[in-house]
């Protein structure tokens, strides 16, 4: 979370139905003013809040800890 905004909340974690890893979800005022609306889109292709973006954390082979994670705005989960 190094490189979230410092005025992000916590909303959601949502884990993936394949059991790869998890979503964690959270808004921000700062990152909604710096993109414009049509950024925050969910998975589904529905708007989803300005500032929403989510943190994808996806387990290492063993399943012993994260392989690998990224952040982008919007939701890649919506349903879980």
């Amino acid at each position: 979370m190094a490189y979230a905004p410092i005025d992000a909340q916590f909303k959601q974690k949502i884990p993936y139905a394949d059991g790869t890893g998890y979503d964690m979800v959270y808004e921000s005022a700062l990152l909604a003013k710096a993109f414009p609306a049509s950024e925050f889109v969910g998975g589904s292709g529905n708007q989803v809040t300005a500032g929403t973006f989510d943190a994808s954390y996806l387990y290492a082979d063993n399943h012993q800890g994260i392989g690998s994670c990224d952040m982008i705005t919007s939701e890649q989960q919506t349903n879980g």
